[in-house]
């Protein structure tokens, strides 16, 4: 039997996917009342960008590319990964 197949790989992108949507959703709800908060709220997006963008290139015709990456980081999926390239780190390219 496949080592990967029983990983259940959709559920768990489909979690994660879910979880990452509903806090993009209350970051972008949020109305900062001071500078402090203002602040806050920019360093958590700028964080969040920088875990999930690995590049991002516009072209001549401004189309704009995106690579994104996403960390593994549940110990027991990494562990049966141990040859999985980047420390399980994966990187898709839309």
């Amino acid at each position: 039997m496949d080592p990967y197949a029983r990983l259940d790989w959709e559920e768990k992108v489909k979690e994660y996917v879910a979880n990452l949507q509903a806090g993009i959703r209350e970051l972008n709800k949020a109305i900062p009342k001071t500078p402090e908060e203002q602040h806050r709220v920019f360093l958590l997006k700028k964080q969040l960008v920088d875990e999930l963008v690995a590049e991002a290139m516009i072209d001549g015709k401004r189309d704009i590319q995106v690579e994104f990456r996403a960390k593994i980081m549940d110990q027991e999926v990494r562990k049966k990964l141990l040859d999985f390239p980047n420390d399980g780190e994966i990187v898709v390219r839309l």
